[in-house]
């Protein structure tokens, strides 16, 4: 029963983890976006799309949900 609750808990906090690490990643990639959109209109796709990415794995994640239904 203890590695029962040890996995859980594992997997709980490896899922929170996970949900701050695409919220940051959007943010780092929507940087990147804004400081290559006058210089080279490429990247700055590229970088817009990532970011995009990111943005809709926090939305679906549990945590984001709660929060944008309020």
């Amino acid at each position: 029963m203890k590695k029962f609750f040890s996995l859980a808990a594992i997997v709980i906090s490896a899922a929170s983890f996970a949900q701050k690490t695409n919220t940051t990643n959007a943010a780092m990639a929507y940087k990147a976006y804004e400081s290559a959109k006058y210089t080279d209109a490429e990247q700055a796709a590229k970088d817009l799309k990532e970011a995009k990415q990111y943005i809709d794995l926090s939305a679906e994640h549990v945590d984001t949900k709660m929060i944008l239904k309020h």
